[in-house]
C-alpha cells in the first residue's frame, strides 16, 4: 500500500513543484538576484516590493514579491517597501512673450517634483515655444587704439542701424559699449611721462578696458557715447582684448547683463591679443583670477594680474552663456578663426573697410542660433545643434530622406576623380553643393556645381578682373569677353575708332590698328602714326636746317632749300606738321616741322634753341676723384694712429701694473765683498 501511495502521490508532488517552477520564471521578483536586498527588488521591476516584517522568514515567505502578492500574505501594507512614481508641476506657468525679461515664458512647465523609482521611466509632457521680444543684450567691445580711429567713426553712424536691425527681431534690446586698449606699464605701451598723459596728438590717456555704456534701451546713447570716445595708443602690435572680454563678461553688474537674455558680444579690433604669460615681460607674475575688477567702469587691476588663458575665456563665455562675434580685419582672420573654433557658440567675421558688415553680422549670428532654424519643425534645436526628425537629416533638417539619403548626398557632391566633396570649398546639402565665400572677400563666392569655379580670379587688365564689368566676366577662372572686346583679360578693343585720323584714315596708312592702338611702321609714331623721325622727306632738307642754324655761313646756293624757312620757340603741332629731327656737330639735335602751303611748296619752321646733351664737368670729376682718395688716405692715417695708441696705452698700463706689483728682496749679497775689512784686536778690549 506504501508503495502505491507513493506511486500516487510522487507524480502530483512533481506536478506542483513543476507550477511553481513555471510561476517564479513568469514573475521577475522571485529571481535571485531579487531576493539579495531592497534595494535590488526594487530595481528588478516595477511591480516588485520588499516586505520588510521579521516574520516573513519564519514562514519561508519571499520577501520581494508583487505588491498583491504581499497584500494577500501575512505582511501589513505599512511594511511593504514600495516606491510610488509621482510628478508634481511646482511652477507651470504658461508659455507666453513679454516686453521684460520676467515676462517671458518659452517652456512649460518650468519646475516639476518627480518622485521615481529604478528602471520605471517616467513621461512629463513639455511645452515649449519660441517667445516674441526675447530679451537680447548686446555689448560693443571695440579696439581704440589709434589705428582704429576711422572704424570709430563709421561705427557712430551704425548704432542707429544696429538698434533698428535687432528691434525688428526683438522690441526687448539694449545695447551697450566698451573699449580697451592694452596694460599701461612697458613694453606694452610708453610708460614717458608725456606719453602716459597723452601717447597721440588728441589721444586720450592708455588704460587697459574701459566700460564707456553699461547695456541699455535707450540705443541713442550708444552714438553719443561712441562719438565721445577718444582713441588711446600703445606700442606692441598686440592688444589687451582678453583682459576687456574677461572684464565685460565677469562684470554682470557693473556691464548690466541681465538673467534672463540672450547675450551677444561683439569684439572688434585690427590686431592680435595678448594672453597668459605675456605679462611677465612687463614685469607682472600674478595670474588672471577670472574676476571683475571694475570701479568707476575701469578694470583696476590691469596693470596687476596677468593677461586670461584661452582655456579661462572659453570657460568664463560657457559659464555665463554669452555668445562672442569677432569682427576682424582680413589680415587677422586666420588667427581669429582658430579662436573662434575652441569657444563655443562663437563666430569670426572679416570686418569691412567701412565697418558697415556689422549689422550684418550681428544678424547672421543670432539666427544661428534660432531654434526655428531646424526647417520650422523638421528637427529640434539641442545642444547648439539641430536634431532631425525621422525621414529628415542634414545640418538643419532641410533635407528628405526619401529624396536622396544622406550616403547618396555626399556621393553626388563629389566631383570626377575627386575626393573632398564640393572641392573643399562648400558644403554638401541634400546632394548639392552651397559653395562658401572667399577668406579674402566674403562678398565673393565660389561656384560651379562641385564649387570648383572661382570667378574672382581670372586675369586682370588695369586693376581689374577682365577688364571691369564693362569689357568681361570672370566664368570659371575664364574671362568671357563681352562684345567689342578680346583678349585673355578682355584687354583689347575691336573697334578701330581711336586708331583714325580726323580725315577717317587707319593710322595714317603707316601702321596696323591692333587692340585699339596704332601699331606704327618703323620710323612712324603718335596716336595714329601721324608723326615721322629721319623719314626720307626729313633727310631731304637736313642741310638746309644746319646751315639756316648758322647764320654766319649761311646755305650755298646748290643746296635745294624751301624759300620759306623760319625760327619758332615752339613747333606748331597737327597731322599736316611732319615732325623731324637733326643731329649737328655739336652732339645737338635741331627740331624742325615740315608742312606744304597752299601752293603744294614745302616750307620749314625751325625750333630756336637745339637740344644738347650737358656737358661733362671733367674738372669737377678730377677734383672729386683727388679729394676722395686724399679723405680715404687720412681716414685711413687716423684709423692707424688711433689703433696704434690704443695699443701704446694698453701696453703701457700693463708695465705699471706689473712694476707696482714687483717685490724686491731687501737681504745682503751672499757673494759681495766690501773694498775695506775690519779687525778688532782680542786682547784690547777697549782700552
Amino acid at each position: 500500500m506504501k508503495m502505491k501511495c507513493l506511486l500516487v502521490f510522487i507524480p502530483a508532488f512533481c506536478l506542483l513543484i513543476g507550477a511553481f517552477s513555471e510561476k517564479s520564471e513568469k514573475n521577475p521578483c522571485h529571481s535571485t538576484e531579487a531576493q539579495k536586498s531592497c534595494a535590488a527588488c526594487i530595481a528588478a521591476h516595477k511591480d516588485c516590493g520588499w516586505c520588510v516584517s521579521p516574520l516573513y522568514e519564519k514562514e519561508n515567505r519571499l520577501r520581494c514579491d508583487t505588491y498583491e502578492n504581499h497584500a494577500r500574505g501575512k505582511c501589513d501594507t505599512d511594511q511593504i517597501q514600495f516606491p510610488i512614481v509621482d510628478t508634481l508641476k511646482v511652477d507651470d506657468a504658461d508659455v507666453r512673450d513679454g516686453d521684460t525679461p520676467e515676462e517671458v515664458v518659452q517652456i512649460q512647465p518650468q519646475k516639476v517634483r518627480v518622485s521615481i523609482r529604478p528602471n520605471h521611466p517616467v513621461r512629463i509632457p513639455l511645452i515649449f515655444r519660441q517667445a516674441k521680444n526675447y530679451p537680447v543684450d548686446l555689448y560693443y567691445l571695440m579696439d581704440l587704439s589709434n589705428s582704429m580711429e576711422d572704424d570709430k567713426e563709421n561705427l557712430a553712424e551704425l548704432g542707429s542701424d544696429i538698434a533698428k536691425k535687432m528691434k525688428t527681431i526683438t522690441k526687448n534690446f539694449r545695447l551697450g559699449f566698451g573699449s580697451f586698449v592694452d596694460k599701461v606699464v612697458s613694453p606694452f605701451v610708453s610708460t614717458v611721462p608725456k606719453k602716459l598723459i597723452s601717447p597721440c596728438g588728441n589721444c586720450e590717456a592708455p588704460y587697459g578696458f574701459k566700460n564707456q555704456l553699461k547695456l541699455d534701451n535707450e540705443t541713442t546713447k550708444f552714438a553719443q557715447q561712441v562719438k565721445a570716445a577718444r582713441v588711446s595708443g600703445n606700442l606692441d602690435a598686440p592688444e589687451g582684448g582678453f583682459d576687456a572680454i574677461m572684464q565685460s563678461i565677469a562684470c554682470q553688474d557693473e556691464i548690466g547683463w541681465r538673467n534672463i537674455s540672450r547675450r551677444m558680444l561683439l569684439f572688434s579690433t585690427d590686431a592680435g591679443f595678448h594672453y597668459a604669460g605675456d605679462g611677465k615681460l612687463g614685469g607682472i607674475v600674478t595670474p588672471n583670477d577670472g574676476e571683475c575688477h571694475m570701479e568707476n567702469g575701469l578694470y583696476t587691476l590691469s596693470s596687476d594680474l596677468d593677461y586670461p588663458s584661452v582655456g579661462q575665456i572659453v570657460n568664463k563665455i560657457k559659464e555665463k552663456a554669452v555668445s562672442i562675434i569677432f569682427a576682424i580685419t582680413e589680415d587677422q582672420f586666420d588667427i581669429y578663426e582658430r579662436l573662434s573654433n575652441i569657444i563655443e557658440g562663437s563666430a569670426v567675421g572679416v570686418l569691412a573697410n567701412d565697418s558697415s558688415n556689422i549689422v550684418k553680422l550681428i544678424e547672421d549670428n543670432y539666427d544661428e542660433v534660432d531654434s526655428l532654424k531646424c526647417s520650422n519643425g523638421n528637427g529640434t534645436f539641442e545642444c547648439g545643434k539641430c536634431t532631425c526628425n525621422p525621414g529628415r537629416y542634414g545640418k538643419f533638417c532641410e533635407c528628405k530622406a526619401d529624396e536622396v539619403s544622406s550616403t547618396d548626398s555626399i556621393k553626388l557632391c563629389i566631383q570626377p576623380n575627386a575626393t573632398v566633396p564640393c572641392s573643399g570649398r562648400g558644403e554638401c546639402t541634400c546632394g548639392e553643393c552651397i559653395c562658401n565665400a572667399r577668406s579674402s572677400d566674403p562678398s565673393q563666392t565660389f561656384s560651379g556645381e562641385f564649387c570648383e569655379c572661382d570667378d574672382y580670379s581670372c586675369n586682370q587688365f588695369e586693376e581689374q578682373v577682365c577688364g571691369g564689368p564693362i569689357r568681361g566676366i570672370c566664368d570659371c577662372g575664364t574671362c568671357l569677353c563681352k562684345p567689342g572686346y578680346n583678349g585673355s583679360a578682355c584687354e583689347c578693343e575691336l573697334s578701330q575708332e581711336k586708331c583714325k585720323t580726323e580725315r577717317g584714315i587707319v593710322c595714317n596708312n603707316h601702321g596696323n590698328c591692333s587692340c585699339g592702338k596704332c601699331d606704327c611702321e618703323d620710323g612712324y609714331s603718335g596716336l595714329t602714326c601721324e608723326q615721322c623721325f629721319n623719314c626720307r622727306s626729313c633727310r631731304e632738307f637736313e642741310k638746309c636746317v644746319k646751315c639756316f642754324m648758322d647764320e654766319e655761313k649761311g646755305c650755298p646756293s646748290d643746296y635745294y632749300c624751301p624759300e620759306y624757312m623760319k625760327k619758332r620757340k615752339d613747333l606748331n603741332e597737327g597731322l599736316e606738321y611732319q615732325l623731324c629731327r637733326v643731329e649737328d656737330e655739336d652732339e645737338c639735335f635741331i627740331e624742325f616741322t615740315i608742312f606744304d602751303n597752299e601752293y603744294g611748296e614745302p616750307e620749314l619752321e625751325i625750333k630756336k634753341k637745339a637740344t644738347c646733351p650737358k656737358p661733362v664737368n671733367i674738372l669737377a670729376i678730377v677734383g672729386g676723384v683727388v679729394a676722395g682718395i686724399v679723405l680715404v688716405g687720412l681716414l685711413l692715417l687716423l684709423v692707424w694712429k688711433l689703433l696704434t695708441y690704443i695699443h701704446d696705452t694698453r701696453e703701457f698700463a700693463k708695465f705699471e701694473k706689473e712694476r707696482q706689483n714687483a717685490k724686491w728682496d731687501t737681504g745682503e749679497n751672499p757673494i759681495y765683498k766690501q773694498a775695506t775689512s775690519t779687525f778688532k784686536n782680542p786682547t784690547y778690549g777697549g782700552r
